[in-house]
């Protein structure tokens, strides 16, 4: 909590009007609330009884009236310089919702285009975002948690040619399958997830993640094995380099005939789900005798069953996948899947239809935006909604949920993938994964909608 001195108290050190420096402390990202004191601070302090009162190093000396309204109640009184290093950007709230509407008139004008082509209007989706609170849908894959360390660069070392950073501050967020499982139920989906976990605090993290966000848990323990864990060391607002805690190995036997005993349960009656969600990140966290049995099991329910191979760091398998309803490749694991590196998009994406024999696949192309391909053959190119991303990571996870959602909600393959574009533009605008909420969905579609 921060008090700003009113123009009356601070006199002739006032450069900016007292609303303006409130405004401007309020944007800080450490900062909860933040008043005007209009009073004495003696006052303040007796009415808000903090439990620290943090003032400049250059009054340690000086005479402090603040300290003897903190010993009626045993508060304490601290100096500092205000050091915290990194790059200012990094203290700023950030919120991808308040990013748009898009003011980039070449991009809205090419949305307006891809809607009148697909014949629909903003209203056609926000009723599809509603219809999300009846729906049902289990979510397989691997936990991840995903820790951004904000850090100073000190310099070169002397000793030797490394380069020295201080930590400065730190936070996580659940990813990976997680991240999925939660932005579904954020949105009012019942949604349980069916994963493997550690036995350590990031598994404890992820768990309370997960309560917290809404999202029944149904978590295999292999002691053996730690939960991933992704550590982004960020200098200037940029990830400089990464370090990742996990394995990739197959899961043992026994948690294997666990997780197949899970899915068999929640999948025995079709009828109550809308959708399956396998998000892939190949740690070996989704057996190929899963993925057979449950495609095997929900062949011809009519069921949308999506998967997400992810291929980055690590080896990503789609062709086990065959027979899904939906696939929402990279460029890369595209070209990976078919061993073709020559040919362009659209025959990219008529190979990934065949050889998976997936009747809907949507190319994510990173900043350049999506390439649908519809079952009927037809294709057509959205560009990335939000050209000012922040943080780019949790993107296609965030794709992945929406555009799943539309598809069981109804909706053909090109408004799930402008609804996933939509998810995906929110997404980049902040730093970490945070659920997306019906709300922020429907705020930007009025944004879109407005001329």
């Amino acid at each position: 909590m921060v008090g700003v001195n009113s123009d009356h108290i601070a006199g002739s050190a006032v450069s900016f009007d007292q609303n303006v420096r409130l405004s401007a402390v309020k944007s800080h990202a450490l900062v909860d609330d933040a008043f005007i004191i209009r009073e004495s601070i003696s006052e303040v302090i007796s009415d808000v009884r903090p439990d620290i009162v943090l003032k400049g190093r250059e009054h340690q000396h000086l005479e402090n009236p603040e300290l003897l309204a903190l010993e009626h109640y045993g508060g304490r009184l601290l100096f500092g310089t205000g050091d915290v290093g990194g790059h200012p950007s990094s203290l700023v709230k950030q919120n991808g919702a308040s990013l748009l509407p898009i003011t980039d008139q070449h991009i809205r004008a090419v949305l307006k285009q891809y809607s009148f082509r697909h014949k629909f209007v903003m209203e056609d989706l926000k009723e599809l975002v509603e219809r999300f609170s009846t729906m049902s849908i289990v979510v397989f894959g691997d936990i991840i948690v995903d820790e951004y360390i904000e850090s100073e660069a000190l310099g070169m070392s002397r000793e030797d040619s490394t380069v020295v950073i201080r930590p400065f501050e730190s936070r996580k967020f659940l990813g990976g399958a997680g991240i999925v499982a939660s932005h579904a139920a954020s949105l009012g989906v019942h949604t349980t997830l069916v994963a493997i976990k550690g036995k350590d605090s990031t598994a404890g993290f992820a768990e309370e993640k997960l309560a917290e966000y809404g999202v029944k848990s149904c978590l295999v323990e292999e002691q053996s094995r730690p939960t991933s864990l992704k550590q982004r060391y960020r200098i200037d607002n940029k990830t400089h380099f990464r370090v990742s805690q996990l394995r990739q190995d197959a899961v043992s036997t026994e948690c294997e005939r666990d997780l197949n005993s899970l899915a068999s349960d929640l999948i025995s009656d079709p009828s109550k789900l809308n959708a399956i969600i396998f998000s892939d990140f190949n740690y070996g966290a989704i057996p190929s005798s899963l993925v057979h049995s449950v495609l095997a099991d929900l062949a011809g329910s009519g069921l949308t069953v999506a998967a997400d191979s992810q291929s980055s760091s690590q080896a990503g398998d789609l062709s086990k996948y065959i027979g899904a309803s939906y696939v929402s490749p990279t460029e890369f694991e595209a070209r990976s899947l078919t061993s073709n590196l020559n040919d362009g998009l659209v025959v990219l994406a008529s190979q990934v239809f065949e050889q998976i024999a997936c009747p809907n696949v949507i190319l994510t192309l990173g900043e350049d935006g999506v390439l649908v391909r519809a079952e009927s053959g037809h294709t057509d190119m959205l560009p990335a909604i939000n050209q000012t991303a922040i943080d780019v990571s949790g993107a296609g996870d965030s794709f992945l949920v929406l555009s799943t959602l539309c598809l069981a909600a109804g909706a053909d393959l090109f408004k799930a993938a402008f609804l996933g574009s939509v998810a995906a533009a929110i997404q980049v605008g902040r730093v970490g994964n945070e659920p997306i909420t019906a709300a922020e969905i429907i705020h930007v579609l009025h944004g879109l909608e407005a001329n």
